[in-house]
């Protein structure tokens, strides 16, 4: 009984859980705030809610309008978040492991240091989203809106970005070692101490002016680069 009592006791500490609980004190965000269900609020309007902290596991947020919402530091693993309005939102520090964001807005957002592990953001418009630091390992991003994007130090490898749109993003730093950006538009794009071993760029649009920095990094296709000026 003992030795079962003890397995327990581990299995609960190697638990997957949210960085943060929610204080019950602050009741300014909406009643979700405490969920941890897989309930469904599609279509709902939480903007300029604090929901800082709150624990959204598997929530369904299709279609919902969370404009200036502050989600720092909430746990949405695995929500669905779907056509999303999240413009202007706080979600740093925010886990968004699994997530699925494909077309939601994140225009302007704050996405510092967010885990957006295997997260679904095909489709995203991600203009002018602050990353930095932000984890995108194997992250999708097809046909995504990364335009004037800070992704400084952001990790992005084995990220999909076929056929995404980083036109004057900031990649100084980032970690795109295997990531697939065939296809892309990085033109203008600041690349200083990008890593790119092992990805591919066939078909991608990228600064004529980084094109002897890029020729010794084993990027792959990289004879089908568009060079643009």
């Amino acid at each position: 009984m003992k030795q079962i009592y003890i397995l327990l006791i581990l299995l609960l500490a190697v638990m997957p859980s949210c960085k943060s609980t929610p204080s019950d004190e602050d009741t300014r965000g909406s009643y979700i705030r405490h969920s941890r269900s897989t309930g469904d609020h599609s279509g709902t309007d939480h903007s300029g809610k604090n929901l800082s902290g709150a624990r959204l596991e598997g929530v369904r947020l299709v279609n919902s309008r969370m404009y200036r919402t502050n989600l720092s530091n909430a746990c949405l693993n695995c929500a669905d978040l779907r056509n999303a309005d999240m413009r202007k939102s706080d979600l740093s520090g925010a886990e968004l492991f699994s997530a699925d964001l494909r077309n939601a807005d994140l225009t302007d957002a704050d996405l510092v240091k967010s885990d957006l592990y295997r997260a679904n953001l095909s489709g995203a418009n991600l203009k002018r989203a602050d990353l930095r630091g932000a984890d995108l390992r194997a992250a999708d991003l097809r046909n995504a809106n990364l335009n004037h994007a800070n992704l400084r130090g952001a990790d992005l490898r084995g990220a999909n970005l076929f056929g995404s749109r980083v036109r004057r993003a900031y990649l100084t730093a980032a970690d795109l070692r295997k990531a697939n950006l065939r296809t892309a538009d990085l033109s203008h794009a600041e690349l200083t101490g990008v890593k790119l071993r092992g990805a591919d760029l066939g078909g991608a649009i990228i600064s004529r002016r980084w094109k002897s920095t890029l020729i010794h990094m084993q990027i792959r296709n990289f004879k089908t680069i568009v060079w643009v000026e």
